[in-house]
């Protein structure tokens, strides 16, 4: 079984739009999707996110599927978690993780031109 991390950062890969490059791996993804799942998220949401990676596992290698299969399965999951109407599905946390992570990274705020800020930031400012 490959890492969780591994397949995050692949699938990562594959959900973000092709025109973003570099990519999800080029901006750690992976990691941040691992920092999240540790430090910030519930036992449970955890267990149901490594789950839905294991079921994912389970139905073969998805790294060494070709493209149109990878993108075939993607599309059956990404229909499954709308059709379950919640964001409580694994695929749709694994999305959110990874636009949340790459659009808040140096690299994709490269990428998607927001970088250098263009606006002053001081973070101990008084509230």
């Amino acid at each position: 079984m490959i890492s969780s991390r591994s397949v995050a950062t692949f699938i990562g890969g594959r959900t973000t739009l092709r025109i973003l490059r570099p990519g999800a791996a080029a901006a750690n993804v992976g990691a941040f999707i691992d920092k999240m799942l540790t430090d910030w998220h519930t036992p449970e949401a955890r267990e149901r996110f490594l789950g839905g990676l294991k079921e994912l596992d389970s139905r073969g290698n998805f790294v060494d599927r070709s493209e149109a299969d990878q993108l075939a399965l993607l599309n059956a999951l990404d229909n499954a978690a709308f059709a379950a109407g919640t964001n409580d599905h694994w695929f749709a946390r694994l999305k959110y993780l990874t636009v949340y992570g790459y659009c808040t990274s140096e690299v994709g705020m490269r990428a998607l031109k927001l970088y250098p800020l263009p606006w002053r930031y001081d973070g101990c400012a008084p509230v």
